[in-house]
């Protein structure tokens, strides 16, 4: 390796990590565990779905910097989950028929509903099972 390329690893690892500490300082705010019959579980979730823009097309949240990862223990949650811009919904059972959640929709973010769903992206759902039909609109 040259002399160049040496120096030029070693500027790149201290930027780094003057930007991030060691251990990482990460904010787990955006980090939600919801239990089976959590009673305040569908508060939290209309709250960040109205963060993030809620049903107003114009205020999605498409450039909104939080983030969510919301984690579902296993079992049956009684819930309705909108699925918006930066949010990702994860079952923690061994298998999705471990977690069932009630209801779960990722709905167009356009105005113009004939364009399809083209301005929908950066969110997911992993591992759950969902008792009846599911919304999924995605670019």
């Amino acid at each position: 390796m040259s002399f160049s390329k040496i120096a030029l690893t070693a500027s790149v690892a201290s930027f780094v990590s003057a930007i991030e500490p060691n251990p990482p300082a990460w904010d787990t705010t955006g980090v939600k565990v919801f239990t089976p019959g959590q009673s305040n579980a569908q508060d939290i979730l209309d709250s960040i779905h109205k963060e993030m823009g809620g049903k107003v097309p114009e205020t999605n949240g498409q450039f909104s910097t939080s983030r969510y990862a919301l984690f579902f223990e296993p079992g049956t949650h009684d819930v309705s989950v909108d699925v918006g811009y930066y949010v990702s919904v994860h079952g923690l059972g061994k298998k999705p028929t471990d977690t069932t959640i009630a209801n779960v929709q990722s709905l167009n973010a356009s105005k113009n509903w004939g364009l399809g769903a083209l301005d929908n992206f950066w969110r997911s759902v992993e591992n759950i099972h969902i008792p009846k039909t599911m919304t999924w609109a995605v670019s």
